[in-house]
């Protein structure tokens, strides 16, 4: 059974600062991070 992993405040907020202030595309960014897209959404 897989565990369901949880990610906190501070892990999203980083993510969406790689977009928007960083410029990196939304698909570099969940590759990066080893994340499923739906996790961003």
């Amino acid at each position: 059974m897989n565990k369901r992993r949880t990610f906190n405040r501070d892990f999203r907020l980083a993510a969406v600062k790689k977009i928007t202030e960083q410029g990196m595309s939304y698909a570099a960014v969940v590759k990066a991070l080893d994340i499923r897209e739906t996790v961003l959404r």
